[in-house]
């Protein structure tokens, strides 16, 4: 299990190597029709990243889990199918604000997630280029600031920053949609030419998709 804040387990050469249809357990298991690819299901709070290798002693399959916590530990089948874990080992299941599993629960944790797991994809944008989250948003009470601050995530919009080089923080955070962050985004400043979406709302001309 991963220790939190750190960067979590990641996976051996050999399991990096070897695919999971080509794994001795998945290929006895296949006889009896039992075989499984779990990549990208969700069990609880752990996201199933990808084949992970197996136990030698038991012969299970391991795979490599996401929490939303943001940490990352290794489950064998078993275990994820029976749900007997729901969670890296974090207790975010005994979390008692009530907003678990929500929309705005979800975009608090995946913009800690950004800024500060340098094993994330989107680290590098956000956290490994300085954004950091501020400290009222931080914490053991960081997500009931937010909430306050913030409310409710709406339906169809996602967390988004007015500038975008600026940090998390209320009076820099709205939420968006897709359209309007994707106007806001970096690349854009960047190009002076509206986007398809902007320039379809400014000439009344629909955007060709």
């Amino acid at each position: 299990m991963a220790g939190h804040g750190g960067p979590g387990p990641s996976l051996t050469p050999r399991a990096q190597s070897v695919s999971f249809k080509n794994c001795p357990a998945f290929k006895e298991r296949q006889r009896y029709r039992h075989a499984r690819d779990l990549t990208g299901m969700r069990y609880g709070h752990l996201r199933v990243l990808t084949y992970a290798g197996r136990n030698k002693k038991t012969n299970s399959i391991l795979w490599l889990c996401e929490c939303d916590c943001g940490d990352r530990t290794v489950i064998r089948t078993s275990t994820l199918w029976h749900q007997q874990r729901r969670t890296c080992g974090c207790g975010l299941w005994k979390r008692k604000h009530g907003h678990c599993g929500t929309r705005t629960y979800c975009s608090y944790q995946a913009m800690l997630g950004r800024c500060t797991k340098p094993h994330r994809d989107n680290y590098p944008d956000y956290g490994g280029r300085g954004i950091t989250i501020c400290a009222h948003w931080r914490g053991p009470k960081g997500f009931e600031h937010f909430l306050a601050d913030m409310g409710e995530r709406p339906l169809g919009k996602t967390l988004d920053r007015k500038n975008v080089n600026g940090n998390y923080e209320p009076s820099n955070c709205r939420w968006a949609t897709d359209k309007v962050q994707n106007n806001n985004r970096r690349t854009s400043k960047r190009n002076r030419t509206a986007s398809a979406s902007e320039a379809a709302e400014i000439t009344g001309i629909p955007e060709i998709i």
